[in-house]
């Protein structure tokens, strides 16, 4: 700050700098310039050009007396001494004005170094140099109050602080509250989705307050009565982790705005009336929303209004997958195929229709 507001610079003295400093270091070439021009116009026996001019208007006048075309010349030729007597009595006036001084010219090329060392170190322009000097003035008006301003920071930063632990304090009262009735509802879902003895718990333990809180939050589980309760992601089977999912998600239903659900294997390990259960539950969801299910048992996918068939094939030496749709009596006969029996056993076709009817379809 000292350095710059030392020498000062105002913009584009730099320009200004270089062009007096360059008229100055020409000045001698300049005024014998000067001093030529003067003699051209005004110099000699003649009186110069001037002189000349004003013989040439007086010749053309005397002319003109019987020419009107010589008298308009006449009279253009007096407009153009008017105007060069001016210019000759203006460049007299600024040979007048300008006083050489070797002293002046040292001054002016001083200053132009100490502007251009500023532009090296701070610039490269004097306007980049300038607001380099307010950006340092601002950091050493912060420096010198420093202290206060610390201490102003660390008063803020504890009032906020404190009104997070407040509401994170209030959050967790909320979210407790709803744990609790959350894991009274999940037990009772997983109950009915064939994991019977099952005892499921959200925990709440405290941690360093965020933005989401200072809650640490994890679902546990424990599938069979004995187990020691443990986190659902260390110890759920797959099919288990979708009967744990689907049930969370039946009883989030109301609140939850997820538009598509998707079960992939939900029936691991299931059969019999829990898979009806497990069948009625994706029903249930379904009505709020778009539930798929990728499953192997005929009694799910009988509950299902649009049926697939995922079938592989193999062409040119390559496999393929493709999903299609299956209706009428090809679901029929998928169904039966699913239950195991023939899929053309009057039979297995009727347990099919059977089961269709039976969930509503």
């Amino acid at each position: 700050v000292s350095e710059i507001k030392k020498i000062s610079p105002k913009p584009g003295e730099d320009e200004s700098l270089r062009d007096e400093v360059a008229f100055l270091a020409e000045f001698e070439k300049t005024g014998e310039a000067l001093s030529a021009v003067g003699d051209l116009l005004k110099g000699g026996a003649s009186g110069g050009i001037l002189g000349g001019l004003s013989a040439t208007v007086s010749e053309l006048e005397n002319a003109g007396r019987h020419n009107s075309d010589l008298s308009a010349l006449a009279a253009r030729m007096e407009a153009a001494r008017i105007e060069i007597a001016d210019v000759s009595d203006d460049l007299r006036a600024f040979e007048g004005s300008v006083d050489f001084s070797p002293e002046r010219l040292d001054e002016l090329q001083e200053r132009q170094s100490a502007i251009s060392r500023l532009k090296k170190k701070y610039g490269p322009t004097i306007d980049d140099v300038l607001s380099f000097l307010e950006n340092a003035e601002k950091k050493l008006e912060i420096s010198k109050n420093s202290d206060v301003l610390i201490e102003e920071a660390e008063k803020k930063a504890q009032e906020l602080y404190e009104e997070l632990k407040k509401q994170s304090s209030e959050l967790t009262a909320e979210r407790r509250s709803a744990a609790a009735r959350l894991s009274s509802q999940v037990t009772e879902r997983l109950k009915r989705l064939g994991i019977n003895e099952a005892v499921f718990e959200i925990e709440i333990s405290s941690c360093e307050p965020s933005v989401f809180g200072c809650d640490e939050v994890r679902m546990l589980i424990a599938p069979n009565p004995g187990e020691r309760i443990r986190p659902v992601s260390e110890i759920a089977s797959g099919g288990e982790l979708s009967r744990i999912m689907l049930g969370i998600k039946s009883v989030l239903a109301a609140a939850d705005e997820i538009g598509t659900q998707v079960f992939d294997e939900i029936d691991a390990g299931i059969g019999g009336t829990v898979a009806s259960a497990v069948a009625e539950e994706l029903r249930r969801l379904s009505a709020s929303r778009q539930v798929i299910a990728v499953t192997h048992l005929a009694s799910i996918a009988a509950f299902a209004q649009t049926h697939f068939t995922v079938r592989k094939e193999s062409r040119d030496g390559r496999t393929f997958s493709a999903a299609v749709l299956t209706e009428g009596d090809q679901r029929v006969r998928e169904i039966a195929r699913m239950l195991g029996g023939d899929p053309d056993s009057e039979i297995s076709s009727a347990h099919a229709r059977e089961l269709l009817l039976s969930a509503g379809n």
